[in-house]
């Protein structure tokens, strides 16, 4: 049977929370890459954004160009027509001319519609990838500044972790092998939780109170190891 005075399980209640701690980080440091990549993501998405409304705004000016090569064309249409009626021999051809003017002039005033919408568009357009490119210089420098916090804190817990890892070292020297042994096997079985304390005859690994016999005998110095009947993790008590 393995035995364990309170000094040897304050040892290993002091390796366990070293070893948690060290836990956390470790997950933390793994966490890091992802956050990064959100961050840049999220820069990537706010630059395609941009990028789409200044698309738009270009295919925008495409279209008031074509309608305003196709309001120039219709004026000198006009003005050749015009030119034809000096030469127009008989009534149908001179009301066929005079019909063509007014179906350019018609298309004219429509082309002028369009044109004054396709400007009042672009305006809008212009003034909105103005306002956008200025929140995403603000917003390039928070995402900046978010990486390099990031990476500070990874700096930090790296750091950490190298010490943590040291003092779990260094306090397993001053336990018994054979009860090593059994701590990280239960460590495995509990999910990095091999012991609990026992605080006013409750168990803090499964909240159940403990039997009061066990709960009195675990108050007295004891070289056996004690057991929590329900959740099986090593138990003891402490005064505060």
């Amino acid at each position: 049977m393995v035995s364990a005075d309170l000094d040897q399980i304050l040892s290993l209640v002091k390796l366990q929370e070293n070893e948690l701690k060290l836990i956390e980080i470790k997950k933390s440091l793994e966490n890091i890459p992802e956050q990064i990549n959100e961050l840049e993501n999220s820069l990537l998405e706010f630059e395609n954004k941009i990028a789409e409304k200044e698309k738009e705004a270009s295919d925008l000016n495409k279209e008031y160009r074509a309608e305003e090569a196709e309001l120039d064309d219709n004026l000198n249409n006009i003005e050749k027509n015009r030119e034809k009626l000096i030469y127009v021999k008989t009534n149908k051809e001179y009301e066929a001319v005079l019909k063509s003017v007014e179906d350019l002039k018609e298309k004219n005033i429509k082309s002028e519609d369009i044109i004054l919408d396709i400007l009042d568009k672009i305006e809008k357009y212009e003034k909105n990838i103005k306002c956008l490119k200025i929140e995403f210089t603000g917003f390039k420098h928070q995402i900046k500044s978010k990486k390099k916090q990031i990476e500070s804190e990874q700096d930090s817990n790296i750091k950490e972790s190298e010490i943590l890892s040291s003092n779990c070292g260094e306090i397993s020297k001053d336990i018994k092998p054979d009860l090593l042994e059994m701590y990280y096997k239960i460590t495995k079985l509990k999910g990095n939780y091999a012991l609990a304390r026992v605080v006013n005859s409750m168990c803090t690994g499964c909240d159940l109170n403990i039997p009061p016999q066990m709960y009195n005998e675990l108050q007295r110095d004891r070289d056996t190891l004690t057991f929590c009947p329900y959740c099986y993790r090593i138990i003891y008590w402490k005064k505060d």
